[in-house]
């Protein structure tokens, strides 16, 4: 999927009311309004994996995919 048909794909799904709703609960799930912190550096990491696939959907959908 070329850049430009990946934004338009992801920004017609996650702009549908059922989409917001599911960008919404990741955003609310995945430590982007919050820290990842943990004292337990195993789990720090993977907080922080689950919070850069949310905002690497969020760059896509504002058209800042510059990485794939």
């Amino acid at each position: 999927m070329d850049k430009l048909d990946k934004k338009a794909v992801y920004s017609r799904l996650f702009n549908s009311e059922d989409g917001k709703k599911v960008l919404n609960e990741l955003c609310r799930l995945h430590y982007i309004n919050g820290t990842t912190f943990s004292a337990d550096p195993f789990r720090n990491a993977y907080n922080e994996g689950q919070r850069s696939v949310v905002i690497r959907i969020l760059n896509i959908i504002k058209g800042d995919n510059e990485n794939g």
